[in-house]
């Protein structure tokens, strides 16, 4: 049954669905690694996160996320995420990112 918003109350927990690559950090005493859900190491790609992830307070972590690019009206955008890694503009992912 469709409805048009999600129940209130406090037994109800909501996720927001993100489209973006899921991807998981290692942390270990400083250095970041982030893999692609196909183990892929994508951490030059996602190079500002990994350098955020570093600079945690954490000696060793795992995290486990999604990488999206939200548009101004607050949705994620799964072809704006892939216009910025092809036109290698994935430095400014730890910025704001406006499509062209």
């Amino acid at each position: 049954m469709l409805v048009d918003k999600p129940p209130a109350g406090d037994a109800w927990l909501h996720e927001i669905k993100l489209d973006g690559y899921r991807t998981a950090a290692r942390i270990e005493s400083g250095q970041v690694q982030m893999l692609t859900r196909k183990g892929l190491d994508w951490t030059a790609r996602f190079g500002p996160i990994a350098k955020a992830l570093a600079d945690l307070s954490v000696k060793t972590a795992y995290l486990d996320g999604e990488i999206v690019v939200v548009r101004p009206d607050g949705v994620s955008s799964f072809a704006d995420l892939q216009e910025a890694l092809s036109l290698g503009q994935a430095t400014r992912l730890g910025e704001q990112w406006t499509a062209k």
